[in-house]
Formats: C-alpha cells, structure tokens, sequence
C-alpha cells in the first residue's frame, strides 16, 4: 500500500503521494521496502493521475485510459473525463484483474485545469476527482481533501481535525503544500507505518498550469548522521 493525498482549496490543489514501493519477497520473512517509486504521474494536457495500492494494476489501468484521451479530443477538458473515468477504469480493472488474476485493489486521483467550459465546466477551474476499485464511483473532491491507500487511519483524522490551520497559511498553494510536507511527515513517523515513506512528491495546480514542487532537507546537528535529500521530479 501507500499513501496519496488530493487536497482541493478555493485558489487550486495540492496533490501529494509517498514513494515507498512494497515488495514481499520469498525467501524473506520481512516485506522488501524501495522508496524510488512515482506515483504522480502526467496524463495529458493540463491534467495529472496519482495511485495508490497495486502498482501493476494501476500504472496497467492508467496507461489504457490515457489512450482515450489521447484519441479523443474532448477527454482533455477534466469536467468532461472526471465523471466518466471511472467507467472506464472499472472496465479496465477487470481486464486486467482477470489477465493476471490480481487481487489487490487501486485507488486513483485524477486532477487538472480545464482550459474551456466544456460540458458544464468553467475556464481555468481546477477539479479533483477520486475513485477505489472495483466500482469506481467517481467523487467529486470540491473545497476538501481526500486520502488513499494504508496512510488513511494516520492521516485522514489529522487532516480533519487541522483544517483551519491549513487553510489560513501564508504563501498561497505553495506555503500550503509546505505545511502539509512538514505535518505530515511528522504523523508518519510517529505512526510507525512501514509502507509509507520515502521523500514526498508534490504537485501544485492552479488555474494556469500544474507545476512540480521541488524541496529537501538538510540537519545542522553535527551528530546527524543523515545525508541531505532532495526530492524533484524532472519529467
């Protein structure tokens, strides 16, 4: 499992996800823990994808639906593809569930920037819409937040219960995607949760584009042994 968190405010969202990939091995009794994994992933003009649980299944059902979108010129505007994504993810699932026999779950995060009014939607509104295997009934995310994958007992009650606090930061999408890196890494680590860690990638998305956050941290203790950490995603 995972973690990913779509946070939809008044001015545009914030979409973040951890990047630890579970591996069982089979010759260990311990899980295999590698933090190099995207989770955040583009998926066409001014739109974005992220996923959490079974990483085969879900990179499998996004890569299907982004060739619709690719053949089909409407499916970019996020007010049209929202409502019907996840009709075709369920479709998508149970293809691939049925080809590879798979029995764990997805959760998707689909956001982006609608650049014109198409099917009832407005220029430059940015929409967040979520959806879990293996319905898929698309939720519209407005003025609110949503979390997916094993992270959910951790963070979703902390979340809730620091709205406000979040929501009278300073510095716009960018100070409040900082507060959320900071908070939430400190409820991770004192939750203990295993399969969530790695350095956190973020999005912004605004009424103009989606743009990468880069950030990093660094110790002034001379006894830290830590090395300094940069997460930036380049493409």
């Amino acid at each position: 499992m995972t973690m990913i968190v779509g946070y939809h405010f008044s001015d545009g969202a914030v979409l973040i996800a951890d990047s630890r990939a579970t591996w069982e091995s089979p010759t260990r009794r311990k899980n295999i823990y590698q933090d190099t994994l995207q989770k955040i992933l583009p998926f066409g003009p001014k739109l974005v994808i992220g996923f959490a649980g079974d990483v085969q299944a879900a990179l499998a059902v996004a890569a299907a639906i982004q060739k619709r979108v690719q053949a089909k010129r409407e499916l970019q505007h996020i007010a049209v593809l929202g409502p019907k994504f996840g009709r075709y993810a369920k479709h998508e699932f149970k293809t691939f569930a049925g080809a590879k026999r798979s029995r764990q779950g997805i959760s998707l995060i689909l956001a982006g920037v609608d650049a014109s009014p198409a099917a009832g939607g407005k220029p430059n509104e940015v929409q967040l819409w979520a959806y879990e295997s293996p319905h898929f009934h698309p939720i519209r995310v407005e003025n609110d937040f949503v979390v997916r994958g094993s992270a959910i007992p951790t963070v979703q009650p902390f979340l809730q219960s620091n709205q406000l606090e979040l929501n009278s930061q300073a510095g716009g999408l960018k100070g409040k995607a900082d507060w959320l890196i900071s908070r939430l890494e400190g409820e991770l680590e004192r939750s203990g949760d295993l399969y969530v860690g790695g350095l956190f990638q973020v999005l912004l998305i605004d009424r103009e584009t989606i743009r990468p956050m880069s950030y990093g941290r660094y110790s002034l203790d001379p006894d830290d042994e830590d090395d300094p950490v940069r997460m930036e995603i380049a493409s």
